[in-house]
């Protein structure tokens, strides 16, 4: 039946050609083909029996269909009849392929191909460095019309066009800056700015196009390309093209919203219809009629997805282009070139080819047509890298897996180089891989080199990763053989002054560009803690020496913020070296969804100048993009770049103060309080200078603001324009408000005592209204200036106190006060029973001011209550019951010297654990003075014993000691105590561990001192925590009181007088910087 149709359309396809259409026949059939219509494959076929135009007929087939040879030979040898019959046989089966503009039988992902894999080729790879590019811009050796076109060029095929984007937000804020751009260059920058999402270039297209500096045909191109949406009545019209773009974004609220809506006006299908997003985006780009702006964002979006599927459609279109179609957007050879740059492989003709295919060699359609297949039938065994930005095919993965896990096997090497070194290999490997391998050994291999940190705490992968973000940091570091050698020496340190050379060797020789290396280092030997110590204390004094490095251009600053976030993301990263200590804890909060990495790399960049330049008009251009929580969080300005801060806000127009006026508020000083006066007298924000000065002094003027407003000012003449002055006035009067209340707010008196206005004459005062109001618990948040006295006990006599409060009291009271607070706890405990007594002066008598000062025969009532309740108790822990056993033994013996104290321990029937824990209490209770003795005389109960004792002159006086075992060394110690001041015994032991406390003629090194304290104490860097180094900085602190005989009423020992470390060195550290500060500034 199908035959005999034939010939009837043969015969009205003969009359067809006889009525004088023969010339345009061949035209006519080719668009029917480029449509689709699957007849003109049927009038081709009937063409091959016609000499004239069997040529061209035989053309066409060829590049139209998408047979496999098995079922159609197209060459000289194929006659009509065979055609007609191979489609008739066929007719059901062949469809027509958009993306090909080809029929088929066989889907092209189903075929097999013949061509071969080459290795990765990296020549792909972009070489052009746009950091350095950007270089040279700003130095001038390039125009910015050069820079623009080349940087376009590599935006449209470059496998991740996102790591473009700082590049982008800083040549747009240099377009900013310049006056009048010149036409060539607004073209240039839309044209580039087509190729991102970015909401910011479309309000800056918009506004060249208002003020003409962006032709308004020109315009209407980009503003297509960029938002999805043609206005095709606003052609060449700048203002209603504007108001329609403008309407429109108000109206859908976004850009991306403006793309994905954009589709809908131009296709009759859903993506509902399709498996996924991407076949939807694939069958819009495949289309070679889609108008140019919906393809080239189906395209952006279809790559930014990292969907493997995206390289069949490259190819796709590769080989559609072969009919010369398309859009405009892309050329063939930008095809080519994005899968060469999205894949780095090479195809070979065979497996013996020494010749890869190049982009000529697609001219011919049958290596056309095997290239097409080779990539249809294998993109799905590519996967995305994101490290390298590239895709990788399985075969090439999974010969690396093979490479790399015989790495991860060394890493359970007894053998510590081996692996170390295996350690250092995994760091090349792909991020993806090396990811799933630590997954799989984490739990095939749980336990490693013993020299290496434990899977659990994660420091592979931030290795990893570092080593990933900054690798020419790591080879930097490598290749410094000088430090290499160092920090082979800081394994084997012998002592700690050695060690503490070496650290300061290691902080003056690190390159800032090598400092990833040293991280790297660091997680890698962090499971020695006195290695994991000395990491910490290098990296942190490296980073504060020389942080402005990377500052000096954006790409150190974007490596600087991308490794922070890299160690930020690790709980277990204990140093948070970057976090606490540069400020960006408050950077890293901003909020991804509404700040695109390229913003956040030039915030960085520019606000932290806030630390490094100090240029506050830079600093705060852009500072209304935060929060007022983010702003809040900011580091302070120094006071004396006050002025340069204040000048800016005033040139800033009052409507754009906002983001200004939240830093200042929540970052006040007393420096700050003239500023405000002076606004108040000009009469600039009123109401929100009325607001800084009524929030810093908690105190509020009556009255309109017209009147507050004169009141501040007569008070500030009053106080002479002296902020102390005024805070004190406004003190006095706040008390005398005050006491003239019947039932007094406890806030109120919690702000007069914790007042930096504080005025020590009110003192009683204060505390009869305390007494009056019965404000016992208030006591808790009160901080004394001055503390109390014994005789300020009568204003307490009459209050009722718990445990918890009495338990505070002595805070707030004077050593020598301790006696009569004994007798005041005595009276207080009256109604309670043995054992919360017990409890409570147990706890009492852990601290070294109240125990050290008790009259004799208190001391003798406390004996006998723990002997009392040790023979009454029916159960007690053995840690409480030690605990009573040593408060009874130093009761008992605690006037005696402490070698008296030693001998009578070891003269007892005591097992050698109690023996030990009475001996370490005695040895925490040593004063200065009976050091000597102890060192001379004490000998046997220093050396290693069962128990070994701690180094107690190290850890309670912070003086470096070296080990206490060695009698050369503790004789020489013991002298040099009697011999040398306090202070001298200091120096010299400083000078052991190289660290100068004062210059050749003896002066202190105020200025070193205060810069080590800074950034005291010493943690571990990372891994399992938990441990501290902070003695070389408390006998900096015993130092300086030795110098200017200041201790600020606090415990001469951290310990307490405990053999347990009871308080931090910070609130010390913190004093004393304080105290420098001012110091320094006066000089």
């Amino acid at each position: 039946m199908r035959r005999i149709l034939s010939l009837a359309i043969f015969l009205s396809f003969l009359s067809l050609q006889a009525i004088g259409q023969e010339e345009n026949l061949l035209d006519e059939i080719e668009i029917q083909l480029q449509q689709g219509q699957k007849r003109a494959l049927r009038d081709l076929g009937i063409l091959l029996d016609d000499a004239e135009k069997r040529s061209y007929a035989l053309y066409l087939l060829e590049r139209y269909s998408f047979f496999e040879k098995e079922m159609l030979l197209i060459d000289s040898t194929l006659s009509k009849a065979n055609f007609v019959n191979f489609y008739f046989d066929h007719f059901d089966q062949i469809h027509f392929s958009p993306l090909l503009s080809a029929f088929y039988i066989n889907p092209v992902e189903d075929w097999n191909s013949d061509l071969f894999l080459k290795k990765e080729n990296r020549s792909h790879l972009n070489k052009k460095d746009w950091w350095v590019e950007l270089a040279r811009l700003e130095k001038g050796e390039i125009s910015f019309k050069q820079f623009l076109s080349e940087i376009i060029t590599d935006t449209r095929t470059h496998p991740a066009p996102d790591q473009l984007l700082p590049i982008k937000q800083i040549i747009r804020n240099h377009l900013l800056e310049l006056e009048n751009p010149s036409p060539a260059i607004v073209a240039l920058y839309g044209e580039w700015a087509t190729w991102f999402a970015d909401e910011e270039d479309f309000n800056l297209l918009l506004q060249w196009t208002s003020t003409n500096q962006l032709e308004a045909k020109l315009a209407y191109t980009l503003l297509a390309r960029l938002t999805n949406h043609v206005f095709p009545q606003h052609f060449g019209k700048k203002e209603p093209m504007v108001q329609a773009y403008a309407h429109l974004k108000d109206t859908l609220g976004s850009l991306n919203r403006m793309i994905t809506s954009g589709y809908s006006d131009y296709i009759d299908f859903s993506p509902n219809h399709f498996p996924n997003r991407n076949y939807f985006l694939g069958k819009i780009i495949s289309n070679p009629d889609c108008p140019p702006w919906i393809f080239q964002n189906a395209w952006k979006e279809l790559k930014a997805s990292r969907d493997p599927i995206l390289l069949f459609f490259l190819a796709g279109k590769l080989y559609q282009s072969r009919l010369d179609q398309g859009n405009g957007i892309y050329s063939r050879t930008e095809w080519f070139n994005s899968i060469q740059r999205l894949t780095q492989v090479d195809l070979l003709i065979d497996s013996n080819a020494l010749r890869t295919i190049q982009y000529k060699d697609l001219q011919s359609l049958p290596t056309l047509r095997r290239f097409l297949i080779f990539w249809a039938s294998e993109y799905q065994n590519f996967t995305w890298n994101p490290s390298t930005l590239y895709f990788e095919h399985n075969s090439i993965i999974e010969k690396d897996r093979s490479k790399y896990a015989a790495h991860f096997d060394q890493l359970s090497s007894v053998n510590d180089s081996i692996a170390l070194d295996a350690w250092y290999k995994i760091l090349q490997g792909p991020e993806g891989l090396v990811n799933q391998l630590i997954e799989v050994y984490r739990d095939k291999t749980p336990v490693i080199n013993a020299n290496l940190p434990p899977w659990r705490y994660g420091l592979l992968k931030i290795s990893h990763q570092l080593a990933l973000a900054d690798p020419e940091g790591l080879q930097a570091f490598e290749e410094n053989q000088i430090l290499q050698g160092l920090l082979a020496d800081l394994l084997n340190a012998p002592s700690d002054g050695v060690l503490f050379d070496l650290e300061n060797q290691i902080i003056s020789l690190m390159p800032p560009e090598a400092l990833t290396g040293m991280e790297i280092w660091a997680l890698c030997h962090s499971n020695r803690d006195d290695i994991n110590l000395s990491c910490y204390h290098i990296i942190r004094h490296c980073y504060d020496q020389k942080l402005a490095f990377f500052w000096e251009n954006e790409k150190r600053a974007d490596l600087f913020f991308k490794k922070a976030k890299i160690l930020a993301s690790y709980q277990d990263y204990e140093s948070n070296i970057f976090l606490q200590k540069t400020g960006l804890n408050s950077f890293l909060q901003l909020d991804a969804n509404r700040f695109s990495s390229e913003v956040r790399q030039d915030f960085l960049h520019n606000k932290l100048g806030l630390q490094i330049q100090f240029e506050p008009e830079k600093v705060f251009q852009e500072v209304e993009l935060l929060s007022q929580v983010e702003i809040s969080s900011l580091p302070p300005i120094a006071s004396i770049y006050l002025p340069d801060f204040f000048h800016s806000f005033l040139k800033i127009p009052p409507q754009d103060r906002d983001a200004l006026k939240v830093y200042f508020t929540t970052h006040m000083t007393e420096e700050s309080i003239p500023f405000l006066f002076t606004l108040l007298k000009e009469k600039i924000e009123i109401p929100w200078t009325l607001v800084c000065l009524e929030n810093f002094y908690t105190w509020k003027a009556s009255g309109s603001l017209k009147n507050q407003r004169k009141v501040w000012i007569q008070r500030w003449k009053e106080a002479k324009s002296d902020t102390e002055k005024l805070g004190c006035q406004i003190w006095k009067d706040k008390l005398e408000r005050v006491q003239t209340l019947a039932t007094i707010p406890e806030n109120e008196i919690q702000w007069l005592v914790n007042s930096p206005y504080f005025q020590s004459d009110k003192k009683e005062a204060i505390l009869r209204i305390i007494s009056q109001q019965k404000m016992v618990r208030l006591l808790y948040r009160l901080h004394f200036e001055q503390q109390l006295k014994a005789e300020d006990l009568s204003f307490f006599e009459d209050l009722d106190f718990d445990l918890y409060a009495l338990d505070n009291l002595p805070d707030h009271f004077e050593k020598e006060a301790t006696s009569a607070l004994f007798s005041f706890m005595q009276q207080q405990l009256s109604d309670y029973g043995t054992e919360e007594k017990v409890i409570f002066f147990s706890e009492q008598l852990l601290k070294a001011n109240f125990k050290n000062f008790l009259l004799p025969d208190q001391k003798l009532i406390l004996k006998e209550l723990f002997i009392s309740y040790l023979d009454q108790v029916s159960f007690i822990t053995e840690a409480e019951e030690q605990k009573l056993n040593w408060l009874i033994f130093w009761l008992e013996n605690g006037e005696k010297p402490v070698l008296d104290q030693l001998e009578r321990v070891e003269s007892m029937q005591n097992t050698p654990l109690i023996k030990h824990r009475l001996k370490e209490h005695i040895l925490a209770s040593v004063t200065w003075d009976e050091i000597p003795s102890v060192l001379l005389h004490g000998s046997k109960y220093l050396q290693q014993q069962i128990f070994p004792l701690p180094n107690f002159i190290q850890r309670d006086f912070g003086l470096p000691t070296g080990d206490l075992t060695d009698d050369t060394l503790r004789y020489t110690l013991a002298n040099n105590l009697h011999a040398l001041s306090k202070r001298d015994v200091y120096v010299k032991a400083f000078q052991k561990i190289g660290i100068q406390l004062e210059d050749t003629k003896g002066n202190p090194e105020l200025r070193k001192i205060y810069t080590m304290l800074r950034l005291a104490p010493d943690f571990s860097f990372a891994g399992k925590g938990g441990i501290i180094r902070d003695y070389p900085y408390f006998g900096m602190i015993k130092y300086l009181e030795t110098v200017f005989e200041q201790d600020f009423g606090l415990p001469e020992k951290l310990n307490d007088g405990t053999p347990f470390q009871k308080s931090s060195i910070q609130n010390r550290v913190n004093k004393w910087i304080t105290f420098l500060e001012t110091l320094l500034e006066q000089s």
